[in-house]
């Protein structure tokens, strides 16, 4: 009988590792770096050592990867140029920096000039893997950052062309609809058909009307929101709207709830449109539990409702611009407008949806305390 040999915590923690899928490695001696090259391989990793610093340029010019470890050991003020020639070709690779001990002002330096993380030997194994580690995922968070921002700018131009080129024609044909019936109004059967031709004109106006929203919405306000308060007067007005129907709505607001920095308005926005979201999935019956607490740092909002819940194959794809959920109601951008704003603050929207539990919407927000730290 053999026996599965228990793993360490340390190899358990090294499978976990988020790595790049391919490093340069610069040293003058392989061999010190073996066993952190095999488990990198082992993972997948794609790996290249080099011993020279002009050869890690020409190489790195001709097959960039996300990371690069440099041992400056033997290759002394040369570092600092071959940095700015690395970053000149990627200016997002994760660059790890490992020097002598007596190399304190040549490490002070490469962190100066952007280095992202510089050890001073001895080192082991496993700190040349989480050093990796980190780098990679700094690389991850940059190249996230950049192509968001150069999507959503693309996004913001092409819709508010969209917009503008769709609300010309769409103006004259509504004003024209309206001459029709104000003049036929006679004609039942016509004037029907011309009032149904006009509403669909005020549907597509609307979606322009939230596709200008996108692309202009600005950067929120900084601002101290007082967050229960928000809800408190968001759970006032929704139950005057529901008042004298079957929807429930039962709130639990904390009273010891942190300031949050942002925009208001916004924020409140973003609720109504998930409270909306909810009412619209109970279909005239059901109930909507609304709750804030605080949560790790911040305060969590959570909407829940009984109505029919989200198909699992439609989760992935609820916030996305043009999908509706659980009903065909409204234009399709309104979850996607939230989560815009919820992220443009510094937190999160998720959504949870089961028949046993219902759908859950759960906005997080940092305090204002913990975003000044």
């Amino acid at each position: 009988m053999v026996r599965a040999v228990p793993r360490t915590a340390a190899e358990v923690e090294r499978e976990n590792m988020e790595l790049p899928k391919g490093l340069f490695l610069l040293c003058a001696c392989p061999d010190d770096y073996a066993l952190a090259l095999e488990t990198l391989r082992a993972r997948g990793v794609s790996t290249r050592t080099v011993e020279g610093p002009f050869r890690l340029a020409v190489e790195f010019s001709a097959a960039p990867t996300e990371v690069v470890v440099i041992d400056a050991e033997r290759f002394g003020q040369g570092l600092l140029e071959l940095m700015h020639v690395l970053r000149d070709r990627s200016p997002n690779v994760g660059l790890v920096v490992i020097s002598a001990s007596e190399q304190r002002e040549l490490a002070g330096s490469a962190l100066c000039r952007g280095a992202d993380i510089v050890l001073t030997k001895p080192i082991s194994s496993a700190e040349v893997l989480e050093a990796v580690e980190r780098a990679y995922r700094r690389w991850r968070l940059a190249t996230a950052e950049v192509n968001g921002a150069v999507r959503s700018e693309t996004l913001a131009k092409f819709a508010m062309g969209v917009a503008h080129e769709i609300n010309n024609p769409l103006t004259t044909v509504s004003g024209w609809l309206q001459m029709l019936m104000a003049d036929h109004g006679e004609d039942a059967r016509l004037n029907m058909m011309l009032r149904s031709m006009h509403e669909e004109t005020q549907r597509i106006a609307n979606v322009v009307r939230q596709l200008l929203v996108v692309a202009q919405q600005g950067p929120p306000r900084q601002d101290r929101v007082n967050v229960g308060q928000m809800l408190r007067e968001i759970d006032r007005l929704y139950r005057v709207k529901l008042e004298g129907g079957e929807i429930e709505l039962v709130s639990d607001v904390a009273s010891d709830l942190p300031f949050v920095r942002g925009d208001a308005a916004q924020l409140r926005q973003a609720c109504e449109t998930i409270l909306t979201e909810n009412i619209a999935a109970c279909n005239g019956r059901g109930r909507i539990e609304l709750s804030c607490r605080r949560k790790e740092g911040g305060v969590e909002i959570s909407f829940r409702d009984n109505g029919p819940p989200i198909a699992p194959a439609d989760l992935p794809h609820l916030f996305e611009p043009f999908q509706f959920g659980r009903n065909s109601h409204g234009t399709g951008l309104g979850l996607c407008l939230s989560r815009g704003v919820v992220r443009s603050h510094g937190g999160t929207l998720t959504v949870e949806s089961s028949e046993k539990t219902g759908t859950r919407f759960v906005i997080w927000l940092p305090a204002e305390e913990s975003r000044q730290d």
